[in-house]
């Protein structure tokens, strides 16, 4: 019970809480939360308190703050909160006999400025019997605080959280093409058609060769999206496996199949009201193609064991390195799929397409490599880093063909770089050690002279395998079948030139 001191000490404390008010637009909301149920839990003499307010987007309630000090048995109240959600009337609702006293308060939060919407509810149980139950004049005084400062907090929230997708919109803004390097012809119409096709909701397919970048695109491609705040789930189609790819893709109920212990997600659900990047789309099982082909059209599954019909808001990105109108042909590929995907086409580069690129790239991973390295806590001492290349190493990297394109220039840089810390600039033997790189083909320059065509063949043929794993990133399948040779085989190859696949 609150006696007649305490009422005037609440209306004086009141007043503090007017021009309170007017400071709410000044506080962190989410801390402001925990502060004002802090409040009053002191004021009334509270043991525990839960705050619980709509989510605007779901409709659904949920807990914004809770006493630190609540067990799980105590989370009875957060039924009631739902409860009260629901009901819009508040409660006191007291326990008092000889084995315990229990109080507890739930009270709506209304809209200041609609006063029937239920923003929330606040949960305060004292179990002090020396102080007494809740009264109807708690409610009232607990009523003027809440009221007036969650409102404003909450409308607060809805601004910082406003402000945070603005904040990530110009930051989207600012990164624009710095993840990209070249101002070549063919790069400027490559940023010509992300700026075109990232502000469109359709599916874009992207091709080009491994290693040219294509994830790089599909990022760009989501951040100058309207949907740049929300998330973007990159996979591998070549990495999933053929049993399991669906679930991978649609997720999966509990008991489906052995091992599926627990319902699990698809990265379409992952994606939702995002984007997904599906790469090598080329590698989708024949079966699984159909079911692709009705998400990009009705924008619903149903995880594999399951018959719910789920709704998803995501915006595809393909990519591939192969021929999908060859695919077509073949019967490996579904035509009405093909046609679905390549809408909006964007095709990268290959390096050797845009050699005014290679040299500002060249100098991009040098610097890169300087600024991971120079920062690294193992290095044991202070040394110098190559900064330039010499006129040697310049022409060899403009004249080598690169079949493993960027990633390949990339990989060719930092192991120069790595194996030649001292050295203040980089030659064409440190790039390129062994070999001469003449040939705009990418392969050795090599003088044939008296009975060596047998052993030239085979330095050109284990140059070239040499390529194809780098540029396949060490995958001895995907190599092989590039190469139009048997896993088999190419190990022998290995073993026989000593060639490490997993270097």
């Amino acid at each position: 019970m609150i006696n007649d001191k305490q009422e005037k000490q609440m209306d004086k404390n009141l007043d503090i809480w007017k021009i309170s008010k007017l400071l709410a637009n000044l506080l962190n909301p989410y801390s402001a939360y925990s502060n004002l149920l802090q409040f009053l839990k002191d004021q009334f003499s509270a043991d525990y308190y839960l705050m619980m307010v709509m989510n605007r987007e779901t409709g659904q309630p949920e807990v914004r703050v809770f006493s630190p000090t609540l067990t799980e048995r105590d989370f009875s109240s957060q039924a009631l909160a739902e409860f009260i959600l629901k009901s819009k009337s508040p409660i006191i609702d007291t326990i008092d006999d000889s084995m315990r006293f229990r109080s507890t308060l739930i009270l709506p939060l209304r809209d200041e400025n609609n006063k029937k919407e239920t923003i929330g509810a606040i949960y305060l149980d004292r179990r002090n019997r020396q102080v007494g139950p809740f009264t109807q004049s708690d409610l009232e005084q607990i009523g003027k605080v809440a009221n007036i400062l969650i409102s404003n907090l909450l409308w607060r929230e809805e601004d910082a959280k406003k402000l945070e997708q603005l904040k990530n919109q110009v930051e989207s803004r600012r990164l624009k093409w710095n993840m990209f390097v070249g101002n070549s012809e063919k790069m400027g119409q490559l940023y010509q058609d992300i700026e075109w096709f990232s502000r469109t909701p359709y599916t874009v397919y992207i091709y080009g060769k491994s290693g040219t970048g294509k994830e790089l695109v599909a990022k760009a491609l989501h951040l100058r999206s309207p949907r740049a705040g929300r998330v973007l789930v990159s996979r591998n189609c070549a990495a999933f496996s053929d049993t399991l790819i669906e679930s991978e893709l649609f997720g999966h109920e509990k008991g489906a199949f052995t091992g599926a212990n627990r319902r699990r997600a698809g990265v379409f659900e992952l994606a939702d009201k995002g984007s997904l990047f599906l790469d090598e789309i080329g590698e989708l099982p024949f079966s699984t193609q159909a079911k692709l082909l009705r998400v990009l059209e009705e924008q619903t599954f149903e995880r594999v064991g399951g018959s719910q019909t789920i709704h998803v808001d995501v915006r595809l990105i393909v990519a591939t390195n192969r021929n999908l109108e060859s695919e077509v042909e073949k019967g490996n590929f579904r035509e009405d799929l093909y046609f679905r995907l390549r809408r909006l086409k964007i095709t990268v580069p290959a390096l050797r397409e845009r050699t005014e690129d290679i040299l500002p790239l060249a100098h991009h991973f040098l610097e890169l490599h300087r600024q991971v390295y120079g920062e690294s806590p193992e290095r044991s001492e202070e040394i110098d880093l190559p900064i330039c290349f010499t006129e040697d190493a310049v022409h060899a990297l403009q004249s080598f063909g690169w079949p493993g394109n960027v990633r390949q220039l990339q990989d060719v840089v930092i192991e120069a770089a790595v194996k030649h810390t001292h050295a203040a600039s980089l030659t064409s033997e440190m790039l390129f050690p062994g070999k001469s790189t003449h040939l705009n083909s990418g392969m050795l320059n090599v003088e044939l002279s008296g009975s060596n065509l047998e052993k030239t063949l085979e330095n050109v043929k284990s140059y070239l395998v040499e390529q194809a794993l780098r540029k396949n990133g060490n995958h001895i399948s995907r190599t092989a079948k590039e190469l139009g040779v048997h896993r088999k085989t190419l190990h022998k190859w290995l073993k026989d030139w000593k060639l490490d696949s997993h270097r």
